[in-house]
This record gives structure tokens, C-alpha cells and sequence, in this order.
């Protein structure tokens, strides 16, 4: 290392991101370790969470223009030193980023087999990273442009911002609802509903392995076995058989801690599983397959599992589906959206240090993505008009979740992120879909936010 990157504050990968972030290098100077130029068309966005430290960029690879995921280490060793070599999440890494080199480094090579190109940035610096200024002119790190959209949020484009995010969120709500009446060729409406809201339950890193459990323990199995009179005799039945045969029995005593479960509730689920879990007993899922690193712990997948169970028992009088679309067709749409709410996330309990299984906001994620669109699917599907007329009226006023980090990086490219609240579900699934859809790609011409900045209608 030469004396240039000797300060210690400059030896961080945080200090490498920086760099990278402000692209503070050398016009024309950038060459892989391969021997490729390379050319920086977008340097992606900071992720702040796990997986790659930049996603998105657009990098042109001598005459190749790629769009992938950009890690960043002190030297190419850290990529096998921090275990990306073996995990399926840093698959859309397209360059390694690293400021100094190593000799006889070894090829960097991603989980799927495919070898991912090393910059040493050292070299093409403007300066020792010691020296990079703190010049609030460069982009934050997490921030999707060089500039916002839009400089000043004035009234007629605020309305006209507001507009651009409701359609988009109606586009999002259409390509939700086809995909769900598609799945009606293949299972039952009230299968691809459970298979939503497991999906939605497992959100952002256990997905797949919720849809593994959809589809081996299917609704059908779970609800044959619930009585409709007594709920907490339900609730046994179906966190039994969701916790088996995802493979949390038997539960870990601190796992039980975190689920606010006494040592008499984690024997009943033991004694319920053993004896009605013999049909998954050989197929049931590890504990290896959940992803629990850096998991918050009122997200754990045993919560998350617990909080359908006392779904499907609140629901076991009528059935899962019909309890869920029930609410979409109240007289007034508040009022279904606060049946909704208390449907899905349930009563407080007592002595659980997180209250409920499901908190407000990822119910609010269950219905906006799930039980809407949905209900807009099955309505159009079985020829019930008055649930489609419901849905859509729920839909205009059911209230904004908090946002995720996509959503807030498309709001701070407007005037800086403090112009513009969102106040529904539908204008802030909109924001997410301009986000993938726009901001993702650079596609700054073509998105109905940028366009209001120039001056051109919304």
C-alpha cells in the first residue's frame, strides 16, 4: 500500500463506496484487472443492507454495455473472504470493485460459476482517499441521480406528481391482479391467496423458501383440520403444521422467546405436530433453508408463520378467501379498510414484547399487494361485480404504508424528499413502480416525474 491510502479513516470500504459514489477518478483511465476499458455510464446506487453495495449500474465493458450490481473491498480477496463465492444474492454482480490489488489474487468468481471483472480503483483516483472532499455538490451515498427530477415542488406539479404515482400504482395494481387471475388456471383462488401472503410474509429474503412451503403444505391440508368453534384450538392446529413442516419444531427455546410462547404453548404445537405431521414429516423444510442473518427480530420467519396461524384461525368459520374479501365490500370503503387491517394483524398479545405477530405495516403490505389485486382478479374471474367495484374504491383511499428505501430514493430525486407525502397505498406503489420501472434503468426521459421537471404535462 503506498503512502497515499495510508490514513486509517481511508483504509474503509465506506471510504472505497464514497469514491465510487462521487466517481471521483480520472476520466478514461479505467481498466479492469482483466485488461477490458471500462466506462461508467451510471455508478448504481447505494444499498445501505445486505447483498451488493451498489445496485443497478449500467457499465460498459469496451463496446458491451451491462446493467448488474457493483461490490466494493479493500482487495479482491474480500470477495471470497466475506463468503460471496458461495451465496446466490450476489448473482447480479457484473464488477468487483477493490482499491488496491493483491498479487496471485485469485479470479473472482460468483455462486452461479460466472466470473465477475476486478477494477483496482487505486490507481485511477483524483487523489489520495485521504483527500476526498466533502463537497456537499456530490450525490449522496444512496441517491438514485446526480440531481432531482424536479428543483422545486411548486402546486399545479404536485398535483400533477400525484397523478403521475396514481397511475403508475394502477399499472402495478393491473399486473398484480393479471398475475393472480393466471394462477387461477393452476390452483384454487384461496391457495393463490395463502401463497400471497406467505409470499408477502416472507418479504424481502425468505421468499422462496415461503413459497416451498405453499406449495407442500397447501391451504386445503391446513384448513381440513381447523375448528371453526374453538380459535385457539385452530391456532394450535395450524401453527403446528406451518412451524413443522417449515422445520422450526422442535422450537428452539430462544426462537419460543422470541415468538412470546411459555413452555406450555411450545409443548401443545410439539404434541399437535407430532400427532398430526406424519404426511410432511420426510418433506418438511430445514431450519437451513430461512435466511435469519441480520433479520429483525419481530421479523423472523417463526413470527411471521405464527401471525397466519392466527389468520387462518380467525378465518376458519368461512374459509380463508371468503373472510379476506369479505371487508373489499363494506358500503364505505374506510370502514373495509379498517376490517382489513384488524383482520390481518390481529389483536395485541399481551406479554409479547412486539405486541402482535403481524405489525400494521406489513399488513397494510398483505393487503395492498395481495388481497387487493386479488380480489380485483377473482372478482373479474367469477363475474362479481360488486367485488371489483369494491376493491378498486378500497384501493383509492387505503392508507400509505411506511416506505421502503426504493420509495424514499425516488422521493428525495423529487426537490430533495421533504415536497411530496404520500398519503395513500396507491400513490406510494406507484413511486415503487416508477422506481423499477425508471429509475432502475436511467430511463430519466421516458418517466412522467421527470418529465413534470422540464415543464411537460403529467
Amino acid at each position: 500500500m503506498n503512502d497515499d491510502h495510508s490514513g486509517v479513516e481511508a483504509r474503509t470500504e465506506l471510504a472505497v463506496s464514497r469514491a465510487w459514489n462521487a466517481q471521483w477518478l480520472r476520466a478514461g483511465e479505467l481498466r479492469t484487472r482483466e485488461g477490458q476499458p471500462l466506462t461508467v455510464v451510471y455508478r448504481g446506487r447505494w444499498t445501505h443492507n445486505f447483498g451488493p453495495d451498489f445496485q443497478g449500474a449500467l457499465l460498459a465493458f469496451g463496446a458491451e454495455l451491462r446493467q448488474g450490481d457493483v461490490e466494493v473491498h479493500l482487495r479482491p480477496s474480500g470477495w471470497q473472504a466475506h463468503g460471496h463465492h458461495l451465496n446466490p444474492a450476489y448473482n447480479t454482480v457484473i464488477l468487483h470493485v477493490v482499491l488496491e490489488d493483491e498479487p496471485r489474487a485469485r479470479p473472482c468468481r460468483r455462486q452461479d460459476g460466472a466470473l465477475v471483472p476486478t477494477l483496482v480503483l487505486g490507481p485511477a483516483l483524483r487523489g489520495p482517499l485521504a483527500r476526498l472532499p466533502p463537497d456537499p455538490a456530490l450525490p449522496a451515498l444512496g441517491a438514485i441521480g446526480d440531481a432531482p427530477c424536479i428543483a422545486e415542488v411548486t402546486a399545479p406539479n404536485r398535483a400533477g406528481a400525484l397523478r403521475a404515482l396514481e397511475r403508475a400504482g394502477d399499472a402495478r395494481l393491473a399486473a398484480k391482479a393479471a398475475a393472480f387471475e393466471a394462477a387461477f388456471t393452476t390452483v384454487t383462488p384461496g391457495q393463490a391467496l395463502y401463497a400471497g401472503l406467505l409470499d408477502a410474509l416472507g418479504y424481502s429474503r425468505n421468499r422462496e423458501p415461503a413459497g416451498r412451503l405453499a406449495e407442500l403444505l397447501p391451504l386445503a391440508d391446513v384448513e381440513r383440520g381447523l375448528s371453526p368453534r374453538d380459535r385457539a384450538a385452530a391456532f394450535r392446529r395450524a401453527a403446528a403444521l406451518l412451524l413443522g413442516v417449515a422445520g422450526f419444531l422442535p422450537l428452539d427455546a430462544p426462537v419460543a422467546a422470541l415468538c412470546g410462547l411459555a413452555a406450555e404453548d411450545v409443548a401443545a404445537l410439539e404434541r399437535e405436530w407430532a400427532a398430526a405431521g406424519e404426511p410432511w414429516r420426510d418433506r418438511a423444510l430445514g431450519r437451513g433453508a430461512w435466511s435469519l442473518a441480520r433479520v429483525r427480530p419481530a421479523n423472523h420467519p417463526a413470527r411471521r408463520l405464527l401471525g397466519l396461524a392466527a389468520l387462518l384461525a380467525r378465518c376458519a368459520a368461512s374459509g380463508l378467501l371468503a373472510a379476506c374479501l369479505e371487508p373489499l365490500k363494506a358500503e364505505e370503503p374506510k370502514v373495509g379498510a379498517a376490517e382489513l387491517r384488524a383482520l390481518l394483524a390481529g389483536q395485541e398479545r399481551p406479554g409479547d414484547v412486539f405486541g402482535r405477530y403481524v405489525g400494521p405495516d406489513r399488513a397494510a403490505e398483505m393487503v395492498v399487494n395481495v388481497v387487493l389485486p386479488l380480489g380485483l382478479a377473482y372478482g373479474a374471474w367469477s363475474g362479481d361485480e360488486r367485488l371489483v367495484a369494491g376493491a378498486a374504491a378500497l384501493w383509492e383511499v387505503y392508507p400509505a404504508p411506511a416506505a421502503n428505501e426504493p420509495v424514499r430514493a425516488l422521493l428525495r430525486q423529487i426537490a430533495g424528499g421533504d415536497a411530496l407525502r404520500l398519503r395513500t397505498a396507491r400513490q406510494q406503489q406507484g413511486a415503487l413502480h416508477l422506481y423499477r420501472q425508471y429509475c432502475q434503468h436511467r430511463r430519466c426521459f421516458e418517466c412522467p416525474i421527470a418529465r413534470l421537471g422540464r415543464g411537460a404535462e403529467g
